[in-house]
């Protein structure tokens, strides 16, 4: 593939990247991906703890801080919050909008609808 980085298969488009196939086996689950779309339409779902629960990390660009151990409402695409969750971890992505990927862990049931914290 001509201009695409050989490790991950992704083909440069200016300060975003499209996806190529395979992508999926190369996500070490940094988060740069959720920080760096405009839409804020990528979101990271781990479900490894196989307990019932599951984290969602999202993107978070208002002004308040957000920190492990605060609880927050889960918001579903619409901003209807689906509940109170527990925040377990949030770090900056630099940018311009000072993105924070919050990860909240919830039910698994709501693992597919969290879109968003508040």
């Amino acid at each position: 593939m001509r201009g695409a980085d050989r490790r991950t298969g992704l083909r440069s488009r200016g300060r975003f990247r499209s996806l190529a196939n395979g992508f999926r086996w190369f996500c070490d689950g940094c988060g740069r991906c959720v920080a760096m779309c405009p839409g804020m339409a990528i979101f990271l779902l781990d479900r490894s703890a196989g307990n019932g629960r599951a984290r969602v990390t999202v993107p978070y660009e208002m002004g308040e801080e957000m920190r492990a151990g605060r609880e927050v409402w889960a918001l579903d695409g619409e901003g209807i919050p689906l509940g109170k969750v527990r925040v377990v971890g949030a770090k900056k992505r630099g940018g311009r909008a000072g993105t924070t990927l919050v990860t909240v862990e919830v039910d698994e049931e709501w693992a597919l609808k969290v879109r968003g914290v508040r």
